[in-house]
């Protein structure tokens, strides 16, 4: 433990900002893409998922959004975390799409970089420029459209990683890691349910480490009265920081229709083991195994099916993590033991959700365990830039300099590249061709006055895709809309109608527009084309 924290203050006494210049590099594509949107301003009109979302971050600006993205299975993540993350960049730029994708690559661009800086905590400037470094190669293997997606699955890779690096300093005893650590876990469990057994895990081997260090009277470092009122300080704040998360799903609990936390207890206890350890094994190797990041592209294919090949992979990934906790403890390197153990942990609790995912296990569903491996590299990195400190004495300083320079190098060269290519990715389009002829229509025919709310009459799941455009587009310029109780899943419950609603507005495929009109006849034909058709009607007033 001596060791740990003589090497602990050498690191913290390392001059900051060329951790600052590490963490930027790692940043640095997301925020050229970021930028060049902001420069640009397309007009952008989302449809489906992303007009669903949108209109979430919208209620986010008001604080009216209380749960997270909606399931295909009834009921909704957990909590908003990633939608009130996002309004803290989408809302100051004017609430447009585009905005939607600056404060996403914002976002990510964040966690690029606080994982840079924790591991700066860790290993000092060696080891912040190798997650720099790492993190950029990364981008490259799984593809650099995956960081560009405004979904909550694609949002989940790099805090998966830095929770698992806040997790290793934890246990190396600093507090402010551990609360760092449930700040992060909270906000990937609200963000996709998935995450849940992985950051339990992850979370509780951290915690299990102070507490055996508490009941040894262990301390890592030795600390001034200052630096002890510094850590309380980003402690209590970062435990302030996770009830304050979890209010707006406890406040929907109390008074949402429907209450999320209810429905999904309910969903989980009606569900039981779906497939075996072999399939779950196999799935999770397709994500430990590097040299197939290329193939996870597809988005909707299941990679719960048994393949021999990547349970050697899960197994000789466990062997690796296994190697670098014994390592680290031979080394008395405590990082390096708890992050090969936070692996092995975190490897068998997605093993264990895998079994129990309902329906298909599609690959965009676990995209996050990516990140494992990323860790693993860090952790062993660590354990090496430990064992150099122990020999650097012996290389020369001209030696020194030159490899330092060499490594400064490689990783502004691969920022370079990495930034040229996020920069060279298609423009971002509209995703339906003549979303914006038929939201135009549709506010054409509705009143001037906006203070009636508007029904959307969602017909089928054929045209639910085209009625989120038009209903974020509504929304946008004033409109309120309501939705079927059938729909409430999807648009939240504060859409739900409510009986004042004077017009409505009919979304019916070509193919049953006719039908529609025959036994409807005061319905008026707003918009039409091949593929939809939409009318308005006027609902009788309120008795």
């Amino acid at each position: 433990m001596l060791a740990w924290a003589k090497r602990m203050t050498s690191a913290s006494a390392t001059t900051p900002p060329v951790a600052l210049i590490a963490a930027l590099l790692a940043a640095a594509p997301m925020l050229v893409t970021a930028t060049e949107l902001i420069i640009r301003r397309p007009v952008l009109y989302l449809d489906g998922d992303g007009a669903i979302d949108e209109l979430a971050l919208m209620r986010a600006g008001h604080l009216a959004q209380l749960v997270g993205n909606y399931s295909r299975f009834g009921w909704s993540e957990p909590g908003p975390a990633w939608f009130y993350a996002l309004s803290a960049v989408y809302q100051p730029l004017g609430r447009e799409s585009w905005a939607f994708f600056v404060a996403s690559l914002v976002l990510q661009a964040a966690a690029a970089a606080m994982i840079v800086w924790t591991t700066w905590r860790i290993g000092g400037q060696a080891l912040a420029l190798i997650a720099s470094g790492v993190l950029l190669v990364y981008y490259g293997l799984l593809g650099d459209q995956v960081f560009q997606i405004t979904w909550p699955p694609f949002e989940l890779m790099l805090p998966m990683a830095l929770l698992l690096l806040l997790a290793g300093l934890a246990a190396t005893g600093s507090r402010p890691a551990l609360a760092g650590s449930l700040v992060v876990g909270s906000y990937l469990v609200q963000t996709h349910l998935g995450t849940s057994g992985a950051v339990g895990a992850v979370v509780g081997v951290a915690v299990a480490y102070q507490v055996i260090d508490a009941i040894r009277q262990a301390r890592a470092r030795e600390q001034t009265p200052a630096q002890r009122k510094n850590s309380w300080l980003l402690t209590g704040g970062g435990l302030a920081l996770v009830v304050v998360m979890w209010i707006p799903p406890l406040i929907n609990e109390i008074n949402g229709q429907p209450r999320n936390l209810n429905l999904l207890w309910r969903f989980f206890i009606a569900n039981g083991t779906e497939r075996g350890w072999r399939a779950a094994f196999s799935a999770v190797g397709r994500y430990v195994d590097v040299f197939d990041f290329g193939g996870l592209s597809h988005y909707m294919q299941d990679v719960a099916v048994i393949d021999g090949g990547y349970i050697a992979a899960t197994v000789v990934f466990g062997v690796l993590c296994a190697a670098l906790a014994a390592a680290g403890t031979l080394a008395r390197d405590r990082f390096a033991q708890a992050t090969g153990i936070l692996l092995i942990a975190a490897t068998a609790a997605v093993a264990y959700s895998v079994r129990h995912v309902v329906g298909t296990v599609y690959d965009y569903l676990l995209l996050w365990v990516t990140t494992l491996p990323l860790v693993l590299v860090l952790g062993w990195a660590e354990l090496a830039v430990h064992q150099r400190a122990l020999l650097l004495p012996r290389v020369r300083p001209a030696a020194r300099t030159a490899i330092a320079a060499a490594a400064w190098v490689a990783v502004i060269a691969l920022a370079a590249a990495r930034m040229a290519e996020f920069v060279a990715l298609p423009p971002l389009e509209p995703t339906v061709e003549q979303l914006s002829y038929f939201a135009t229509a549709t506010q054409s025919a509705l009143p001037a006055d906006r203070s009636q709310p508007v029904l959307l009459d969602v017909t089928s799941l054929d045209t639910w895709v085209l009625a989120a455009g038009v209903g974020l587009q509504l929304e946008k310029h004033g409109y309120t809309i309501r939705v079927n109780p059938q729909w409430t899943f999807m648009f939240g419950g504060a859409a739900r109608r409510q009986g004042n609603e004077r017009w409505d507005v009919v979304f019916e495929t070509a193919a049953d527009a006719s039908g529609f009109a025959a036994a409807n006849p005061s319905a008026r034909v707003i918009a039409s084309t091949d593929t939809y058709t939409l009318f308005l009607v006027q609902l009788a007033p309120p008795p």
